[in-house]
């Protein structure tokens, strides 16, 4: 089990969604929260999103800057208010 710590979701949202430049193109990925170990490595922005049958309904703000392990700058000064710690199993 690895532990990857995210910023509190907003309330009703299942999904994240992810951008990322590749060779001058945007790619993209819309992955359940559950399964965010399978974006480990890719680097790009995140944000929350409510998804269904593949298709975004809402898109929540503010992005997250993803660094392929962790949300970068969410540190609450030693406070766990604000985030929420999913644990995943490696594939």
């Amino acid at each position: 089990m690895c532990k990857i710590e995210l910023p509190k979701k907003p309330k009703g949202s299942t999904h994240i969604y992810f951008e990322t430049k590749n060779r001058g193109r945007l790619c993209k990925a819309l992955v359940p929260i559950k399964d965010i170990d399978t974006l480990l490595g890719s680097v790009g922005e995140i944000w929350y999103a409510i998804a269904k049958k593949g298709r975004i309904l809402q898109k929540f703000e503010p992005s997250y800057a993803w660094d392929g392990k962790e949300v970068e700058g969410l540190e609450n000064n030693g406070k766990k208010k604000g985030k929420q710690k999913l644990q995943v199993q490696k594939r």
